[in-house]
């Protein structure tokens, strides 16, 4: 099996630390668990995350998240194999985007004000980590 980057978006059904919380600490347990590691960014009710490990792990948690109840209009944007880790060593990366972030940088702003197509994304390798360097800068 190889090593595979999958990115999602989707809508936070009720947006709160609370939430928040319980997603980033079943993540990170599960993640930490099955090899699996990546970022999820919040912007304005909107889920961004990405997914790294084995293909068979990552497909399987995927599943999961289309079943779970946080979440609402999941949209599979990229799911390509990779030679290495863009978040290696991060069982769950975590970032808020607020919309002020989103103008200081509007090529991204696409990518959380409602999801473009997958084709789109995936003509920009490493774009999930060009977006985590962008936001945390």
């Amino acid at each position: 099996m190889g090593l595979e980057q999958w990115m999602y978006a989707s809508t936070c059904n009720e947006p709160g630390t609370d939430v928040f919380d319980s997603i980033l600490e079943s993540s990170r347990r599960n993640n930490d668990r099955n090899g699996i590691t990546g970022v999820l960014f919040y912007s304005d009710g909107h889920f961004l995350q990405v997914l790294e490990g084995e293909s068979l792990v990552v497909r399987q948690i995927y599943d999961r998240i289309m079943t779970d109840s946080r979440h609402r209009d999941i949209v599979l944007l990229l799911n390509e194999p990779v030679a290495r880790r863009d978040f290696d060593g991060w069982t769950m990366g975590w970032q808020i985007i607020l919309p002020t972030d989103l103008k200081k940088h509007p090529e991204y702003e696409p990518y959380f004000n409602y999801f473009p197509e997958g084709a789109n994304i995936s003509a920009r390798p490493g774009i999930a980590l060009e977006m985590l360097t962008a936001f945390t800068r």
